[in-house]
């Protein structure tokens, strides 16, 4: 949501190593998922700001984010903004799978309901909210109350989340609408009314013109449709155990923990068919990509050691 282009990098701790995730990211362009070292970090820096390894008097840099894997925060989406008081780039993290020590925070989300969509709206681009935004529906009268019934408008850095039940838009009213009858100051925008999902509306400029952009949050396949449903992940859960306690030599916990990273980071309908595991030496290039860094991943959160995976 800033005016110029960014850089991202993954970083090592302690001796800092940098490789290089995407170079000149665009405004309102939204990156791919990029995993950081176990004891590393995820950087942001303006574009061509200089050696991503500096430590000390560094320009150009943006945020270092620490990895959350031991704290349990396992995805996370950064939204790169201007502060609205001297202009400054910032970044603030949204939590999209936190642990139950972590729920009702301003970053953490909340879990998916598998009855109805929901929005998580951040107005943190947005000028101007010093009296705070309303959010409704179309097919419903008046504005919506946020899932959590407290009476707090959109604005400064709180994220809110609606049921936005089967609607397919939604609009954005100043606060002086108290019923949303009003002419929006944003909106329509379209969302997909898709039962499980989840999405960021993301909302920048003006509060007298407000715009938005919907960012699908992990875990909702393509087109934003829900995840498979509880049965079908515990089935693939059950399966992966197995597999991975046998071929691993894990104990019961460890590999029931290194399933759900697994299943959760591949998709429970690609890993089983026919109520079968997949031969997962054949699944795709970019699967094999993201099982690997669910098995590094799960050294910090399953107690696992690299040995385990002969590495």
């Amino acid at each position: 949501m800033l005016d110029e282009p960014v850089d991202l990098y993954v970083i090592t701790d302690g001796v800092r190593e940098a490789w290089t995730v995407e170079s000149s990211v665009a405004p309102l362009a939204v990156t791919e998922f990029a995993r950081p070292p176990v004891e590393g970090r995820y950087l942001i820096t303006t574009e061509g700001a200089g050696d991503p390894t500096c430590v000390v008097d560094c320009t150009g840099h943006i945020s270092e984010l620490a990895n959350g894997f031991a704290e349990g925060i396992l995805t996370r989406t950064v939204l790169i903004y201007a502060d609205a008081d001297d202009g400054s780039a910032s970044a603030f993290e949204i939590w999209e799978d936190a642990g139950p020590d972590d729920a009702g925070t301003t970053n953490a989300m909340p879990l998916a309901d598998p009855t109805t969509t929901l929005v998580s709206v951040s107005a943190l681009a947005v000028s101007n909210t010093d009296f705070g935004m309303r959010f409704s529906v179309d097919g419903a009268e008046g504005c919506l109350t946020n899932i959590t019934g407290d009476t707090r408008l959109i604005g400064g850095n709180q994220v809110l989340t609606y049921d936005t039940g089967q609607a397919s838009s939604f609009t954005i009213h100043g606060n002086e609408d108290q019923d949303c009858t009003g002419e929006p100051v944003g909106g329509p925008v379209s969302v997909d009314a898709v039962p499980g999902a989840r999405y960021h509306g993301i909302l920048y400029g003006d509060v007298s013109a407000v715009e938005a952009l919907i960012v699908p949050m992990a875990g909702n396949p393509e087109g934003g449709a829900a995840t498979a449903d509880p049965a079908a992940r515990d089935e693939a859960v059950a399966l992966m155990t197995e597999e991975v306690g046998t071929v691993f030599g894990l104990a019961d916990s460890n590999a029931a923990c290194t399933a759900e990273l697994l299943v959760d980071a591949i998709g429970a309908d690609v890993l089983v068919v026919d109520g079968e595991l997949v031969d997962l030496d054949s699944l795709p290039g970019e699967n094999v990509d993201l099982a690997g860094g669910a098995l590094v991943e799960s050294v910090e959160v399953c107690g696992n050691t690299p040995a385990d995976f002969g590495g």
